[in-house]
């Protein structure tokens, strides 16, 4: 009695462990089902850093452009400052050297005559 009682628990729990490894096997799919969605979420995740590092990327390159377009624009504004200096000064030449012309030219003459006259041997 002892025996077939041994026999029928053996093959119960022979049962119950067939039962346990077919459990297994599908939790192992699932678990691998559940890493394929892993990975494809993680790739979802790092194109998504890329789109974002490629976005960031071309925002620097806007950010260069305008630089230089600044740099364009200062550039021309010195071109502009230089074109007024050199009407300034040709202004101002020709203004000062009407003046000086009319007031100094009597006074340099008077000076490079002088200039003569100390020059001269004085006779003795």
């Amino acid at each position: 009695m002892n025996v077939f009682r041994g026999l029928l628990n053996a093959f119960i729990g022979l049962i119950i462990t067939f039962i346990g490894q077919i459990v297994a096997f599908i939790g192992q799919i699932v678990a691998f089902i559940g890493l394929i969605i892993t990975f494809s979420g993680l790739m979802i995740g790092f194109s998504g850093l890329m789109i974002a590092f490629s976005r960031l990327m071309i925002g620097f390159s806007w950010l260069m452009i305008a630089f230089s377009e600044l740099m364009i624009a200062f550039s021309g504004l010195m071109i502009a400052f230089r074109g007024l200096m050199k009407a300034v000064i040709y202004l101002m030449r020709t203004a000062i050297g009407r003046i000086c012309h009319l007031r100094f030219a009597k006074l340099l003459s008077e000076f490079k005559r002088t200039l003569r006259d100390i020059s001269r041997p004085i006779p003795y």
